[in-house]
């Protein structure tokens, strides 16, 4: 925009990348017109036609976890709001800006109030603090879940080598050594892992594509429902898998010992 773009000069837009990849993307959109139809929230808009004069780059207008919406920026003068919000740059500490700014802005129009004046620090933090909850809450269910399947999937596979103890005890008798017996119980519990990790995995990423776009403005532009951590975020999964997969080696290490150690005849007696 320049001084030239008054309300009395024909309309000129600038737009952002997000917007140009949506409507013009394989052409440039210097010049082209769009035409301006303001519904809901953006009636503040004036209806008509205007030419794109500019591009810009993209912004998180409401929050981080949000994607890049299509904007389109009018020249205030063109298209005036009832409000602004002032930017000041400075090398100094903010609070001592603050009795300057207004005196200024009074200076320009003595009935214009100065509200709201804080720190960008400040307004990031607030903005975050949304955000942060969410990761905490959601942290707070996975370290559950996490734990939950932990003691689950230990009972399970303990359970499943305890009953399988007077067949141990029979190999125990008929010469089997220690190694072997801690052998087949870790084959059979990495055979049930697997397959229980395999079950799981794709059941929690049919879930998390159905999940992945629902507390969003936008539906099906997300990769998941915390910022950067997609729903096939491989680190995540890899994390997961590596956990249960320990939990459940343990789970067929321990009892096995303990079988190893019984009496063969104690064993062949065992109900």
């Amino acid at each position: 925009f320049d001084q030239g773009d008054t309300g009395s000069a024909p309309r000129v837009v600038i737009v952002n990348e997000n917007f140009v990849r949506h409507f013009f993307p394989n052409e440039s959109p210097l010049g082209k017109e769009v035409e301006i139809l303001p519904e809901g929230y953006d009636k503040v808009v004036n209806r008509g036609r205007a030419q794109i004069v500019g591009v810009v780059g993209n912004t998180k207008e409401v929050g981080l976890n949000e994607v890049d919406f299509d904007d389109i920026y009018f020249p205030f003068l063109q298209n005036p709001d009832d409000s602004m919000y002032l930017a000041v740059s400075t090398a100094i500490p903010p609070a001592n800006m603050a009795d300057s700014v207004r005196r200024e802005v009074l200076a320009l129009d003595k009935d214009q109030p100065v509200f709201s004046i804080e720190t960008m620090d400040k307004r990031v933090a607030d903005a975050l603090s949304g955000d942060r909850f969410n990761l905490l809450l959601i942290g707070s269910f996975a370290a559950l879940a996490m734990l939950l399947a932990a003691v689950g999937v230990y009972g399970a596979m303990s359970y499943s080598v305890e009953e399988r103890t007077q067949e141990l005890g029979i190999r125990i008798a008929l010469g089997a050594s220690w190694k072997a017996i801690l052998t087949l119980s870790l084959r059979n519990a990495a055979v049930l892992t697997l397959i229980g990790l395999s079950v799981g995995t794709a059941v929690s990423l049919a879930l998390g594509r159905l999940l992945e776009s629902r507390l969003y403005l936008l539906p099906y532009q997300h990769e998941g429902l915390l910022y950067g951590v997609s729903v096939f975020d491989p680190l995540t999964l890899a994390i997961v898998f590596g956990f249960l997969t320990g939990v459940a080696l343990l789970a067929g290490i321990i009892p096995a010992r303990r079988a190893t150690k019984v009496d063969p005849i104690v064993a062949l007696r065992h109900e």
